[in-house]
């Protein structure tokens, strides 16, 4: 399940600033008390996309899933990845992007400037490369994680999100037994 917003702020192209931030972030946490959260918890993503003035774009957040298979760096190239697929999917590609993690390795990898490594993230990091040969003009910036709030909100609120439902089927189950 994922929600996006899709009505851009009420700034014509012509008023907005020249770049595009795109802020990801994901997160890969314990789905019930005693397990370990990464890797095999929840991972859910957030992004938040905005001029250079901080007027907002779009906003988007989702649950990847639960298992073996999600840790941190799955969320953190999930999120990549839809902002990038919005920005593509409204032909916003001519313009300056810049994308903004708190997560070095993602941001070093997508720079070239570290080996990937091997793991489920690995087909991630292989398609967020070919979706930036789309976009003109396109950097990846490590940012701190307090100027990363938008994303990491949204990421968090899906994954609370997430937990909430998970317990209401667990207790109509419990209620119905």
């Amino acid at each position: 399940m994922s929600s996006v917003d899709k009505t851009p702020a009420n700034v014509s192209k012509g008023e907005r600033s020249a770049k595009l931030i795109a802020k990801v972030d994901g997160l890969c946490e314990p789905a019930h008390d005693g397990q370990l959260g990464n890797p095999g918890g929840v991972a859910t993503y957030g992004f938040f996309i905005c001029d250079e003035d901080g007027r907002p774009f779009a906003k988007g957040s989702g649950v990847i899933g639960e298992g073996k298979e999600t840790d941190h760096l799955v969320a953190e190239y999930e999120a990549v990845l839809h902002a990038l697929r919005y920005l593509l999917a409204k032909k916003v590609t001519t313009e300056p992007v810049e994308v903004q993690n708190d997560n070095q390795q993602l941001v070093l990898e997508m720079k070239g400037e570290k080996k990937v490594g091997t793991g489920s993230y690995q087909s991630k990091y292989d398609e967020a490369k070919k979706l930036t040969s789309h976009f003109a003009s396109i950097r990846f910036k490590r940012i701190d994680g307090a100027l990363n709030w938008e994303a990491d909100c949204l990421a968090w609120k899906e994954y609370r999100r997430y937990l909430s439902e998970k317990r209401s089927i667990i207790w109509v189950a419990i209620r119905f037994d």
